[in-house]
């Protein structure tokens, strides 16, 4: 097999092997890119449970929020999704 093709076949298995780790966690995957070895999963919100935890990989700040991606590795798989923090007011913040 081409050798391409076979790094883009691997990483697909990957990304199956990975999907039903994340269905156990009671993830919902909305995307996947699968562009070369390493797949990036997007999921719509935080996964629930203690299955998968996952470190901060970037902040940005906006007026009244502040969004967090978030990123894990399962299955070979980059895992990733978005937090948003909403400011109240100047001293207190809430997950949104």
């Amino acid at each position: 097999m081409n050798p391409l093709n076979e790094l883009l076949r691997l990483a697909t298995c990957n990304v199956l092997a990975a999907i039903h780790v994340l269905d156990e966690a009671g993830a919902t995957v909305t995307d996947i890119a699968v562009r070369s070895a390493r797949p990036v999963i997007t999921l719509d919100g935080e996964p629930k449970g203690d299955q998968v935890k996952g470190a901060l990989h970037k902040s940005q700040t906006f007026d009244q929020h502040r969004e967090h991606v978030m990123v894990a590795m399962i299955s070979g798989c980059r895992v990733q999704w978005t937090v948003r923090t909403v400011r109240r007011n100047a001293g207190m913040a809430v997950e949104a």
